[in-house]
């Protein structure tokens, strides 16, 4: 079975260079595959943080966790360059491009809901159980 990872970056670079038409996909493939788990990552662990322990998480931490998680993807993909080796062997979900496609399209959903859901919801869960 292909990683999973591989199989969304395979997504997102056919997004990125055939529908976005960019100049240099692949960096804007690992720079987006790379924060959207930065974005899931980070809001899970800040979110039980301010929830549960009542501390806000500053804004420093949440950048500079950011940027840690992007270069170690930035490092896995640039490694042995891996990234022409994922293009190359077009990595599909049990050989499926629909369901590639989706599970691509539910990582950025997730991530991107983790963002915006993520900070109101522990700032709820903030009053409820820290005041």
């Amino acid at each position: 079975m292909n990683n999973i990872f591989d199989i969304i970056y395979y997504q997102a670079y056919l997004f990125y260079s055939k529908k976005m038409k960019e100049d240099d996909p692949h960096f804007t493939t690992t720079w987006g595959v790379g924060i959207a788990f930065a974005f899931i990552v980070l809001f899970t662990i800040y979110s039980f943080k301010y929830i549960f322990i009542c501390d806000d998480p500053s804004k420093f931490q949440l950048f500079v966790g950011s940027i840690f998680i992007y270069g170690i993807f930035y490092i896995y993909f640039t490694k042995d360059n891996r990234r022409n080796k994922i293009i190359k062997d077009k990595p599909l979900y049990k050989g499926s491009s629909k369901i590639s496609k989706w599970i691509a399209i539910a990582y950025f959903a997730f991530a991107i809901s983790m963002m915006f859901i993520g900070p109101i919801l522990a700032k709820h869960y903030n009053e409820i159980h820290c005041k």
